[in-house]
């Protein structure tokens, strides 16, 4: 009876349908609820396909499954397309990274390897443990790809010169918080 007395107040508008999406989405993804997460993701990736964000997300849940075929669908998705990938230099390392690990979970070790080069040259973006991630998936993928003989493409070692740099300006940070604060504590 309501329906028929009002109908535009019981008709959900598509742009709210779409919040609903990204509001159920984002908690799921916050509680790791995964499939609950590729529920709301769904709609949102067939409503606005041009947005990346989107399938880095739902690869994110599919990983959580354990689904790594879905995951590395959606991240090629992102990282082959004809289009470059507007984002910066980190986001973009870590999603190398993300699928790197698809690979090595599907056991493509020399695909991984490939991943893993492209993240390791983008790696000043990376946060340290990233960095750390980095260099066990790129140990991994060349210790089993030495055993099955396979050709062990070489892989540039993690810059420390970045690490130490971001140390230093860390430590700047640091010293220039406490200095002020002691100073008016004395």
């Amino acid at each position: 009876q309501l329906r028929s007395k009002y109908p535009s107040y019981l008709v959900s508008r598509p742009e709210q349908v779409l919040a609903w999406h990204r509001n159920g989405a984002e908690e799921c993804l916050k509680a790791q609820l995964w499939n609950g997460a590729i529920l709301h993701l769904n709609p949102l990736i067939a409503a606005e396909p041009n947005r990346w964000q989107y399938l880095v997300s739902r690869a994110k849940a599919y990983n959580g499954l354990n689904e790594w075929h879905k995951a590395l669908a959606d991240l090629s998705k992102i990282l082959d397309a004809p289009a470059p990938l507007e984002t910066d230099g980190r986001k973009l390392a870590q999603i190398h990274l993300a699928r790197a690990s698809a690979f090595l979970a599907l056991k493509r070790h020399a695909e991984a390897l490939i991943d893993l080069r492209k993240s390791s040259d983008l790696q000043s973006h990376l946060t340290l443990d990233q960095i750390e991630t980095l260099e066990k998936l790129r140990a991994e993928a060349e210790q089993i790809l030495a055993i099955r003989g396979d050709k062990v493409p070489l892989l540039p070692e993690v810059r420390r010169d970045h690490i130490e740099h971001r140390d230093a300006i860390l430590v700047l940070r640091e010293q220039t918080e406490v200095g002020p604060k002691a100073e008016m504590a004395a």
